[in-house]
C-alpha cells in the first residue's frame, strides 16, 4: 500500500488552474490577426501538427511542477498486518494415484472423479487447514497443512497418474496423512469407498481404529436406503427386497456379513 507523509501539499495542484488560465489568455493575445472579407477559402484547411506542438513546453512545465509537488508529499509504501482468529479443523486428503484409479466405473475414470470430489470438498472448507497426501506403491506429502485453498486446488488439478511407483500402499498413505495431523482428539477421521483398506487397518493398524469413520461403502449405503426409506415410501416389507451388487472388489463380500451392517435381522446388502 502507499500513503503520503505530507498529503497537505496536494493542495498545490490547485495552482494549475491560474497557470492554465494565464497560458490560454497569453496565447490569445499573442496570436496575430488579419481582417479579410471572407474565410471560405480557408474552410477546408487543417491545422498542422506543429500548431499543437507549440504547447508541448507548457505541458512539460506543468508535469515538472506536478513531480515537485509529489516529491514534497513524500509518497511512501508500507505493509500492514492484521491478526484474526477463526475456528477450523486439520484435514488431510489421502488420494490414490496408482494405475488402478484409471478404471472407468466412474466417468471419465476413478482418478478424475476423485479429483473433482476433492476439489469440491476443498472449496467448501473456508477456515480449515487442509493438506494433500498421494500414494501408490509409496506415499508422499504433496501439500502440507495450509489455509491457502488456491495453492491446494492447483495441486489437485495438476495431479497425474504415474508420479509414484505403482502399487496400492494404502497403509502408508493413511500413516503419512496422520503424521501430518498435529492435534484435535480423534482426528483425522478416515473414510473410503473401499472396505479393503478397513480390513487392512483392522489387521495391521489396530491403533488407528478410533480414527476410522463409521461410513459404509456406497453400495451398503444404497442397500440400507432401499430397505428403509424406499421400502417405507412404497409400502414394501424389507424382507421382500433382495439387494445384489456386482462389483470387482472382493472385500465387499466380507463387508456385507459384518454384524454392524445388519438392521432388524436383515443385511443391508444380501
Amino acid at each position: 500500500m502507499m500513503k503520503f507523509a505530507n498529503p497537505y501539499y496536494l493542495w498545490l495542484f490547485l495552482l494549475y488552474i491560474p497557470l492554465i488560465v494565464w497560458y490560454v489568455m497569453k496565447q490569445r493575445s499573442a496570436d496575430p490577426t488579419m481582417s479579410v472579407s471572407t474565410t471560405s477559402p480557408f474552410a477546408n484547411m487543417r491545422n498542422s501538427w506543429k500548431c499543437y506542438l507549440r504547447h508541448f513546453i507548457f505541458v512539460v512545465r506543468l508535469a515538472a511542477i506536478g513531480c515537485l509537488i509529489i516529491i514534497l508529499c513524500r509518497p511512501q509504501t508500507y505493509d500492514s498486518w492484521s491478526t484474526s482468529e477463526t475456528e477450523g479443523t486439520d484435514i488431510v486428503i489421502s488420494l490414490d494415484v496408482s494405475t488402478s484409479m484409471l478404471a472407468q466405473d466412474f466417468k471419465p475414470n476413478r482418478f478424475e472423479a476423485a479429483k473433482d470430489v476433492a476439489a469440491k470438498f476443498v472449496s467448501g472448507r473456508e477456515t480449515d487447514n487442509i493438506g494433500l497426501v498421494i500414494f501408490a506403491g509409496e506415499s508422499f506429502t504433496q501439500v502440507p497443512l495450509t489455509t491457502d485453498k488456491a495453492v491446494l486446488m492447483n495441486y489437485i488439478q495438476d495431479m497425474k497418474i504415474g508420479v509414484l511407483e505403482d502399487g496400492t500402499a494404502i497403509g502408508d498413505g493413511i500413516a503419512t496423512a496422520i503424521n501430518r495431523i498435529k492435534n484435535g482428539g480423534v482426528l483425522p477421521m478416515i473414510t473410503s469407498c473401499s472396505p479393503g483398506w478397513v480390513n487392512y487397518a483392522e489387521y495391521y493398524y489396530g491403533d488407528l481404529l478410533d480414527n476410522l469413520s463409521s461410513c459404509k461403502s456406497p453400495h451398503e449405503m444404497f442397500g440400507a436406503i432401499l430397505k428403509s426409506y424406499y421400502a417405507e415410501k412404497n409400502n414394501i416389507d424389507p424382507k421382500d427386497i433382495f439387494v445384489v451388487s456386482i462389483m470387482p472388489c472382493t472385500a465387499k463380500k466380507y463387508e456385507k456379513d459384518r454384524p454392524q451392517l445388519v438392521t432388524n435381522g436383515l443385511k443391508d446388502v444380501d
